[in-house]
Formats: structure tokens, sequence, C-alpha cells
């Protein structure tokens, strides 16, 4: 009989969530990662409560940085091939003869430990996740789950959410296959306590039948109880409904079966992955960005007051800006972010307004 992912190994480290807290101090003190600090807001999308964040000094950010000075290659620099040993957490698989995976530090943290998955060797963002991925990252969440039924704390705060962008339309920023991981409890910092109470990880949050987005989600359950082979299959699932209504939206063909590639081929759309340790979502993409445009009185020019780059946190109920305009632009305006998310995916017709 297929072990479940409660039994299955490799494993994360059990300790995960202490381990990343201890580490991100350490490097953080140390001056190997950079923490953005950020004001938020909760604002209305639709029915949905989500997170606005201003970082003004991630506008600063070094773009594809090079290890060293000196360095003069023209190739983008990878920080998955060798990770810095100040970044590193640990390994999954060590208890087979290699490992798959290293668990590392984002570099560049809006949200305290925010730290990825990666695969050991070089595979693709762009290709479809592997089920060695999808049991390594849910083994993370799990991690986290069992960490905090174990403290006694309130179990949807001390877990940890999981997301995936891939293509040129996802918010994807590194070719070497990744996973990225934002504990929940970190993401409520900054947020008062009626405001924690009303903000929840939209991948749980997500009900088909009520529509509350303006843009396509697919969504399944998952649990401990599934094989990794079942998960695997989930998300295949999951892609197949996202290829098809891509394709049906832009009238390639009435069926989506054929646009799904096998495990291991490069995926013909782009579209972002939301994982806990309850839901597993594919939102299928058709722009990384959404612009505000204010219109123009009389002969003026409309202006654009506002600009997003969306990434896979927007299955959390997240959205960044580095603007202040743009910051005060989205809190002035009701209605406005729910319009600017309408043109990030393919349109849902029966969204509530």
């Amino acid at each position: 009989m297929d072990a479940t992912l409660d039994t299955m190994l490799p494993q994360a480290p059990r300790n995960l969530p202490a381990l990343v807290k201890a580490v991100f101090e350490r490097a953080r003190a140390g001056g190997h990662v950079i923490f953005y600090p950020t004001h938020v807001a909760l604002i209305a999308a639709k029915s949905v409560q989500f997170q606005l964040r201003f970082s003004p000094a991630l506008a600063s950010k070094p773009i594809n940085p090079r290890r060293h000075e000196h360095d003069e290659t023209t190739l983008p620099y990878n920080p998955f091939a060798d990770p810095d040993p100040e970044l590193l957490i640990g390994r999954i698989g060590e208890t087979t003869h290699t490992h798959t995976h290293n668990l590392v530090l984002n570099k560049f943290a809006i949200v305290p430990e925010h730290f990825i998955l990666t695969t050991k060797e070089f595979a693709p963002q762009t290709h479809v996740l592997e089920q060695e991925d999808l049991a390594a990252t849910y083994s993370c969440i799990l991690a986290y789950q069992r960490a905090a039924a174990a403290d006694g704390n309130d179990p949807g705060n001390g877990e940890v959410f999981a997301y995936f962008n891939s293509g040129p339309h996802s918010g994807a920023s590194q070719p070497h296959r990744h996973i990225q991981f934002l504990p929940v409890a970190r993401m409520r910092d900054g947020l008062s306590a009626d405001e924690q109470r009303r903000w929840a990880v939209l991948a749980d949050c997500l009900d088909e039948d009520d529509a509350p987005l303006a843009f396509q989600t697919f969504r399944t359950a998952i649990s401990n109880s599934m094989t990794a082979a079942q998960l695997h299959e989930r998300y295949l699932s999951l892609l197949r409904q996202a290829a098809g209504a891509v394709a049906a939206f832009r009238h390639e063909c009435d069926d989506g079966d054929e646009w799904i590639p096998c495990a291991g081929e490069e995926a013909l759309i782009s579209y972002n992955v939301g994982m806990t340790a309850r839901s597993m979502v594919v939102c299928p993409r058709l722009s990384e960005g959404a612009v505000l445009v204010r219109q123009g009185d009389g002969d003026g020019d409309d202006v654009v007051v506002a600009t997003l780059a969306l990434n896979g946190t927007v299955l959390a109920g997240t959205v960044l800006v580095k603007d202040e305009r743009e910051w005060e632009a989205l809190r002035a305006d009701e209605g406005a972010l729910g319009r600017m998310l309408g043109g990030i995916g393919v349109p849902r017709t029966s969204a509530v307004e």
C-alpha cells in the first residue's frame, strides 16, 4: 500500500518553524537578509478582505544581483544553484542517498521568515511540478501545522501558506524551480486585533459557488491522508481545468485536455498555485500586472494612478505596492482593487459585484 503524506519519507524537519525563525534572526542580524518593513491596510475586493502592503524601500531592491562585485558575467545570478550557507535552512531527502530539495531563506523579505523550497538540481520553473516537489511542499506545510498544534496555538495562525509562480504572467522571477512559503502569523504582522479576525488566507476561503473574485480560480481539498500520487493528480486536474479555461477564453479550443503536458514538460499557460494544509488552488494568469486609470476631465488625458505586479501571494489575499501614490489611490477608491484584479486572469462573468 502506498504511504500517505503523513508518513512518507523524506520529510521536512519537524522543528521547521523554530529552525526557520532562528536562521532568519541570525541572517538578519548578520546582514545576510534584507527585510523591508511595510505599512498595511485591509481593503475590500468584491466581498474579500485583502491586505494592501506598502513598502517604499522595496523600490530600491537590487535586480538579479551578482554574488561578487567583480563578477562580470552577463548571465543572471542563480541564487539557488549554490545556496548561500547563511541562508540555508536545511535539506529535504537526506534520508536517501542524496537530497532532492534545499530550504533557504528569501534574501529580500517583506514578510519575516519568508523561506523557499528549491530543487537541488536545476529544474525549469515553467515545467509542470513533479510529484516530489508537491510532496516536499506539503511536508513543510505539515511541519508547521504539527508545531502549532504541539504548542497549543491557534492552528490557523500557526500555519504556513505556500505558493508557486509559473510562466511569464505569473510574477515568477527566477528560472530555477522554487516554491515559496509565508508563515501565516507573520503575514498578520501590523494588523490590529479586529483586522486579524477579518482577514484570512484566501485559498482556504474560496467557494466556487459564491464566486467572490473577478478572475477564475480552481480549488480542491487536500489532506495528509492522501498519497503523494493522489496529491499530484489533484494538481494536474486543477491545471487541466485552468488550461481549459484559458483555451475557452481565447476561443482556441473547447476542451482543455490537449493543453495539459505531462510531468516534467513545459506548461502552456501562466499560472499560480496556492497551498495550505487544507486547500490547493490554481489560478490561470493572462497578465502579470494591472493598471488603475483615472479618467481626465474634458480634454485632459487619462492618468495612470496605480500599477500592480502580482504573483501567487494574491491567493493568500495580499497585494503589495511600492509607491505612496498607489497606496493612497487604492485606499481612497473603493472598488479599485477589485477592478484591477479582474485584469490578471480569466474573467469570471458570474463574479459578485
